[in-house]
Protein backbone atom coordinates (compact mmCIF):
# COMPACT_ATOMS: atom_id res chain seq x y z
CA UNK A 1 0.00 0.00 0.00
CA UNK A 2 1.27 3.16 -1.00
CA UNK A 3 0.22 5.19 2.30
CA UNK A 4 2.58 8.22 1.51
CA UNK A 5 0.62 9.75 -1.42
CA UNK A 6 -3.03 9.24 1.31
CA UNK A 7 -4.30 11.90 3.35
CA UNK A 8 -3.55 11.77 7.06
CA UNK A 9 -7.84 10.85 7.44
CA UNK A 10 -7.72 8.32 4.60
CA UNK A 11 -5.02 6.18 6.64
CA UNK A 12 -6.48 6.58 10.04
CA UNK A 13 -10.13 5.42 8.16
CA UNK A 14 -8.67 2.54 6.46
CA UNK A 15 -6.34 1.52 10.03
CA UNK A 16 -9.99 1.66 11.92
CA UNK A 17 -11.35 -0.39 9.02
CA UNK A 18 -9.11 -2.63 9.13
CA UNK A 19 -8.85 -2.89 13.41
CA UNK A 20 -12.75 -3.22 13.31
CA UNK A 21 -12.54 -6.34 11.03
CA UNK A 22 -10.76 -8.05 14.14
CA UNK A 23 -7.09 -7.64 12.46
CA UNK A 24 -3.84 -6.98 15.31
CA UNK A 25 -2.19 -3.58 14.70
CA UNK A 26 1.12 -5.26 14.17
CA UNK A 27 -0.49 -6.87 10.91
CA UNK A 28 -1.57 -3.74 9.37
CA UNK A 29 1.70 -2.00 10.12
CA UNK A 30 3.78 -4.98 8.82
CA UNK A 31 2.02 -6.36 6.33
CA UNK A 32 -0.07 -3.51 4.68
CA UNK A 33 2.38 -0.75 5.22
CA UNK A 34 5.85 -2.72 5.18
CA UNK A 35 7.08 -1.28 8.31
CA UNK A 36 7.89 -2.66 11.78
CA UNK A 37 6.02 -2.99 14.54
CA UNK A 38 5.39 -0.04 16.29
CA UNK A 39 6.65 2.44 13.90
CA UNK A 40 2.93 3.75 13.43
CA UNK A 41 1.66 3.35 17.06
CA UNK A 42 4.26 3.57 20.02
CA UNK A 43 3.84 0.60 22.38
Amino acid sequence: MNYESMLLTEVIEYINIELSKGRTMKDIEEIDFNVSKGVITKD
